[in-house]
């Protein structure tokens, strides 16, 4: 069929064999495994259901609960998430994911379910975000869930970043630095109380320090699995040897948190001192520390 669609093209007999080898290399690369099925489905269904939970508690919320833009956020910055996944996909991906539509899907689906997966996972962190950001008027609870989304869509891209051999290269990675992201906020948690600061005592500059930890570690941590798979020994070396600098500013967010958190003398801090300098601060850590590492090793046509 390839050859009678070149020939009726007009190409010549040598160009034909050369275009329709490379349709024929193509095909073969696009063809899903048993593995890769199974993860694209179950992506999908977690996906779609997590999507489906979600976008029905925004819709369905009583007017009295979360105000609407406050909704409007909740319910774009997911979508945000999976365009900058998608960038990702097509500019940084291994070279299958670039050139065959099914694995795009497969990657972008997972991101999907990262995020599903996040927002079912918050409640272990003392955040619910349908109890906390949608059935009431809590600010702080939009801040942390959206910081929260953002950090684990950070840590899920860069484990696509770079070649590698199977899909599970691209995910135990950025399971791995998500992991690690959401275990630094357990401890976050545990030490200052934070998540407690934004449920229940609805301090705003609390979320946005919350947030902009999220950020700057999950960009950190995203890095650090960045790059060509060659090994898994290399690949945890590099995790430790790239992604320690999310420890002082995981320190760092303690500190600030610990100084900075609500009392019964100051129920309320200032939002610019207390909140959005001290994330720039974090994440202007995190980018030097992008500057120093510079880019990921990644060779765009292949190994």
């Amino acid at each position: 069929m390839h050859n009678f669609a070149l020939c009726a093209v007009g190409v010549g007999g040598a160009e034909q064999v050369a275009l329709a080898g490379r349709l024929n290399r193509w095909e073969g690369e696009a063809k899903l495994d048993g593995d890769e099925v199974f993860a694209l489905v179950a992506g999908g269904i977690i996906a779609a259901v997590t999507a489906v939970r979600w976008y029905a508690a925004l819709v369905t919320v009583t007017r009295r609960a979360a105000p609407a833009h406050h909704r409007l956020i909740l319910a774009l910055i997911p979508l945000a998430c999976l365009a900058g996944v998608q960038y990702v996909l097509a500019c940084c991906a291994a070279h299958e994911v670039r050139e065959a539509a099914e694995y795009d899907v497969l990657f972008l689906a997972g991101g999907a379910a990262w995020l599903g997966l996040t927002t079912v996972g918050l409640p272990l962190l003392d955040l619910c975000p349908r109890d906390d950001a949608i059935e009431t008027r809590n600010l702080a609870a939009v801040v942390a869930v959206c910081g929260a989304w953002a950090g684990a869509t950070l840590c899920y891209a860069g484990g696509n970043i770079g070649e590698g051999p199977t899909i599970w290269t691209t995910f135990v990675p950025a399971a791995a630095a998500t992991g690690t992201l959401f275990g630094l906020w357990l401890l976050l948690a545990i030490a200052t109380g934070v998540s407690e600061s934004v449920s229940i005592d609805r301090d705003v500059a609390s979320a946005f320090r919350l947030a902009g930890f999220l950020v700057a570690a999950g960009l950190v941590l995203g890095r650090a699995v960045a790059g060509d798979f060659h090994s898994w020994d290399g690949t945890w070396r590099d995790f430790l040897a790239e992604g320690w600098p999310a420890i002082p500013i995981w320190a760092w967010a303690m500190i600030l948190q610990l100084a900075l958190r609500p009392t019964p003398g100051r129920p309320e801090g200032s939002l610019l001192r207390a909140g959005l300098l001290p994330v720039a601060s974090m994440i202007l850590v995190a980018i030097l520390d992008l500057l120093v590492l510079g880019g990921p090793e990644h060779h765009p046509n292949g190994r």
